[in-house]
């Protein structure tokens, strides 16, 4: 996930190559297990910043879903 936090990199990212990593973190959080464990409130807000993150530094020209 640190290759996101590259503007420039992040930004060439395909649509598919963003796609797949996003599927993944949202099956996390609405699989529901995540709460389940002591701090799972502070993972699910990790997660949804990672998200946030990928979709932000995407390049918004060339992605569409």
């Amino acid at each position: 996930m640190s290759f996101y936090s590259n503007r420039t990199l992040s930004g060439q990212v395909s649509k598919d190559a963003s796609r797949h990593p996003i599927e993944q973190l949202i099956n996390l959080v609405v699989d529901g297990h995540m709460e389940e464990l002591e701090s799972g409130g502070s993972y699910v807000d990790i997660i949804y910043r990672l998200i946030e993150r990928i979709i932000e530094r995407s390049d918004h020209t060339t992605i569409t879903w």
